[in-house]
């Protein structure tokens, strides 16, 4: 018992005590850098989803403003996202698009609001972003 408690106390190396104290600092350390890496990927992820749904958004856009007034409707707009501008664009089936426009509150029929819902899957999450944009009739 004599020995034990001498090489336990003895001031020439490691002893138990500092080997298991050693090992769960190392093991919270390491514990906690690969929470911070799993979050950074995760955020990574995330952000690259974002801007790749933000520029198909600016994308088709752009493309709205080259259609005429009379064809912005409903019908068109939802036909022309979901085949021609979702081939041209490379859009992913996974991103739903679709498209609502609002008439004018006015007694002229010289402005419509072309709303754009986009709905993706980050994760476990459904995204949702909404972006409006007004159409204005050319004379």
């Amino acid at each position: 018992m004599k020995i034990a408690k001498k090489f336990l106390k003895s001031n020439n190396g490691f002893t138990l005590q500092d080997a298991v104290v050693a090992a769960m600092l190392f093991t919270i350390f390491i514990g906690v850098i690969a929470s911070i890496y799993l979050t950074i990927y995760r955020i990574q992820g995330e952000t690259i989803i974002n801007s790749r749904v933000n520029i198909f958004m600016i994308q088709i856009m752009e493309r709205i403003d080259l259609i005429s007034y009379e064809e912005a409707n409903e019908n068109y707009l939802n036909s022309q996202l979901n085949v021609e501008w979702k081939e041209e664009f490379e859009i992913p089936n996974d991103l739903s698009i679709t498209a609502q426009v609002i008439p004018s509150e006015y007694e002229f029929d010289v402005i419509k609001t072309v709303k754009l819902n986009f709905s993706y899957m980050v994760g476990d999450k459904v995204q949702n972003i909404s972006v409006e944009k007004l159409k204005v009739k050319e004379t």
